[in-house]
């Protein structure tokens, strides 16, 4: 769910096709929630020349945390992107609240999308650091995770090297 209030300016002109349409999209929101996580501001900005698309700026800012997307949309429906996360802490996370686990520390990613927009290959890697469970500092971890149309496969090492982990989980 997304629930927000904001504005929005568009200018549109060309063909009224969608992979020839050429515009400007330029938004502004404030405090809203994406998947019932609040956010302060967030903005989605892009441009469309002839239906090549490029992210101007997006981004979705909490706290310190922030989210940006750079990339670009083809007319075929291909997309190249990045969306990079840095300087989320656990403990400000309604989802991560709501496991009851007293975790803490920052959450940094990046993920990279590319391929056909309804069925990117996606990857996933990211560090949690400065993290405790409760009043117990623990060590740094690192994990990745990849998407494709027949599996997410993943792993990581967690807590330093206590915890390490491989998988591979078919979708079919």
């Amino acid at each position: 769910a997304f629930q927000t209030t904001g504005k929005a300016d568009m200018k549109v002109w060309g063909p009224l096709e969608f992979t020839k349409l050429s515009y400007d999209l330029k938004t502004t929101f404030y405090r809203g929630v994406v998947s019932r996580e609040p956010f302060d501001q967030a903005h989605f900005d892009v441009r469309s020349r002839n239906g090549e698309v490029t992210a101007e700026r997006i981004n979705i800012l909490r706290n310190q945390a922030v989210i940006n997307m750079t990339g670009v949309g083809h007319p075929n429906g291909d997309i190249e992107t990045v969306v990079q996360g840095r300087d989320f802490k656990l403990e400000d996370s309604i989802n991560i609240q709501g496991l009851g686990l007293s975790l803490s520390g920052l959450i940094n990613f990046e993920m990279m999308l590319k391929g056909w927009v309804l069925g990117p290959l996606t990857t996933l890697k990211g560090t949690i650091t400065k993290s405790a469970i409760g009043d117990q500092g623990v060590p740094d971890s690192n994990f990745h995770l990849r998407f494709t149309a027949n599996t997410i496969e993943g792993g990581g090492d967690f807590m330093g090297d206590l915890l390490q982990t491989n998988f591979v989980l078919p979708l079919n």
